[in-house]
Formats: structure tokens, C-alpha cells, sequence
């Protein structure tokens, strides 16, 4: 749906180890109503996850470090878990040389240095920036590349300019 949420039943998170064949619904820690989600995985730790999770009522991060078999809510902090342009969920991303460095690109980015714990803002807010995505360069994560529907933004200091 553009510009508006997801609201349909049935939804979840749900993993394969066989390529595809079967599929097993993660459940442990997540809502039982989930209408949408976003997942990242940590490049340098693949059995840490992390997901922008939304219901008919909330958007919440959440966080696994054991490959989805269990889920914790990552913070109560709601600026992060912020839909873009009050439909698309927040695009998360990890640092793909440090797990404990996660960004979410909502209407700004956000960036967390203790595992999605604590979030500040980094970067310029440009007025009707709208992120839909983030990525960190494989080799030098201080390179970071947020593109928009106006455009591209690009830190090479880890978002602190």
C-alpha cells in the first residue's frame, strides 16, 4: 500500500534452512499480530537480527542474537521505529564490521553504537527527506549512503557530519 499501513492478518516472521522448502514461523518474543516487518542481518554475526515489526497498533525494534529463535523488544525509544512518511516501515540496517552499530533510516537516520539500546540522530534532517534506504561500505563502515525520493546523502565519518 502507498502511503498508508499494512493491516492484514496472518502475518510473521518466518525462516528457512533448506533453501526454501519448508519454512518455520519465529515466534518467541514477537507479537502474535504482525502485519508487516523489516528484517537486517549482521554481517559480522549472522545470528544477529533485527527487525522494524509493525501491528495494526504499534512499530516496534526488535532484536535476536541467537538466528530469530528468540525476539526482545531493542528499545523503548519510538523515534527510531518511526514509519516513513507515516507508511513505509524504517529500513535497519548493521554496521558489516560491528554488530553493536545499527542504523534505522526513518524521515532521518538513526544510529546506535550499544546494539540498538540507545539511538541518536545523525546527519542533516532536510526538510521532506524521506529515507528508503542505508548501507555501509563492506571495507570501511565509516562510509555510510542513505538514498531518498529526493536523492542520496553520504557520511564518510560514521554520520557524525
Amino acid at each position: 500500500m502507498e502511503n498508508g499501513e499494512w493491516s492484514g492478518g496472518n502475518g510473521g516472521i518466518f525462516k528457512s534452512t533448506d533453501a526454501g522448502q519448508t519454512w518455520k514461523q519465529l515466534q518467541t518474543g514477537l507479537p502474535n499480530d504482525i502485519a508487516e516487518a523489516n528484517l537486517a542481518i549482521a554481517p559480522s554475526a549472522p545470528q544477529q537480527l533485527f527487525a522494524a515489526v509493525a501491528t495494526s497498533k504499534t512499530v516496534k525494534l526488535y532484536r535476536s542474537d541467537n538466528a530469530g529463535e528468540n525476539w526482545t523488544i531493542a528499545t523503548e525509544d519510538d523515534r527510531p521505529a518511526g514509519r516513513i512518511g507515516g507508511g513505509d516501515l524504517p529500513v535497519i540496517r548493521f554496521d558489516p564490521q560491528d554488530a553493536k552499530v545499527v542504523y534505522s533510516a526513518s524521515v532521518v537516520c538513526w544510529k546506535s553504537n550499544d546494539g540498538g539500546k540507545s539511538w541518536d540522530w545523525r546527519g542533516e534532517r532536510p526538510a521532506a527527506t524521506i529515507t528508503k534506504t542505508s548501507g555501509s561500505a563492506p571495507n570501511d563502515s565509516k562510509i555510510v549512503l542513505l538514498g531518498s525520493d529526493q536523492g542520496a546523502i553520504i557520511t564518510l565519518n560514521g554520520g557524525t557530519t
